[in-house]
């Protein structure tokens, strides 16, 4: 089936925007949220303290509720730090972003038939594909294996830590316009790459197997949780290591007035080698790793 107007463009993209906030932060579930022990990290400075919480933004409603010590350390903390405005912005300045970035002028490059295999996997009219800008195709692709397996945003990390917070101030790292104007300025190469790692884990090919996050995350593993990043493409490291200064740097100004915070961010940010740890222990912060600790 083919789109008849840019309304309808624009309405397909809607309908898909909610798959979205991390491209690379791929499919999770989990079991009764009783038995888990999702990653949490602490750094300290100067009589400071911030609570990491590395999150995962698929889920299921078997989730929740998260481990009691979770809830304790967002309780002491004074303000919590999502990383996207995930409650700010309007369906409709989506609409206005994805009507500019992700709607492509038919010279993309990209042959839809080389995504045919993983488009018939996760149920996805593959021609459809070709309206959009590689970027976007891998976060289409991307979705589509999430849900195929009943997994949604709405049941997500961030998205049940705001919920929690509903009495505290809430500070985003970035805007999601930001972040999707980023990827729209992503070099072609950085892009088809992205939406070949995307393909292979729609068709079952690639290593980025769903069950295999489920269960670091779930344990808090870092050592797995790490080993899993590090197999993702180039594009995905030189993404997380642009973004580790600016969200390193954002945390430090919000600690300057906050001497608790509490941050839930992008499991990967947090256990990448050029990850925003990395970057507040440069910058003197004592990281440590507490997942396990009631």
């Amino acid at each position: 089936m083919e789109f008849c107007s840019h309304r309808n463009r624009t309405a397909s993209i809607v309908g898909v925007i909610t798959s979205f906030f991390l491209l690379f932060s791929f499919n999770i579930s989990v079991a009764q949220g009783g038995s888990q022990s999702p990653p949490i990290w602490t750094a300290t400075k100067a009589g400071k303290q911030l609570t990491f919480l590395g999150a995962v933004h698929y889920g299921h409603q078997d989730m929740f509720p998260l481990p009691s010590h979770v809830y304790q350390y967002l309780e002491r903390a004074q303000a919590v730090v999502l990383e996207l405005d995930i409650a700010s912005i309007s369906q409709r300045e989506i609409n206005t972003i994805l009507q500019e970035t992700a709607i492509s002028d038919g010279r993309s490059g990209v042959n839809s038939s080389a995504l045919r295999p993983a488009c018939e996997r996760v149920r996805l009219n593959c021609d459809n594909l070709s309206l959009f800008y590689p970027w976007y195709q891998a976060m289409i692709v991307t979705g589509a294996a999430f849900r195929l397996q009943g997994l949604t945003p709405q049941h997500g990390i961030d998205r049940h830590i705001l919920s929690q917070s509903q009495s505290m101030n809430v500070y985003p790292l970035e805007s999601l316009a930001l972040q999707l104007l980023e990827y729209s300025q992503l070099p072609a190469d950085d892009q088809h790459e992205m939406l070949l790692a995307a393909a292979a884990q729609g068709d079952g090919t690639g290593h980025d197997e769903p069950l295999i996050l489920l269960d670091a995350w779930s344990k808090g593993d870092q050592q797995k949780l790490k080993a899993h990043f590090a197999m993702r493409p180039s594009a995905f490291h030189k993404y997380i290591q642009r973004k580790s200064s600016t969200f390193a740097n954002r945390i430090q100004q919000l600690s300057v007035s906050h001497d608790r915070l509490f941050i839930t961010l992008g499991v990967e940010h947090l256990v990448a080698q050029q990850g925003v740890l990395t970057e507040l222990s440069q910058q003197g912060w004592e990281v440590q790793f507490v997942t396990n600790a009631r």
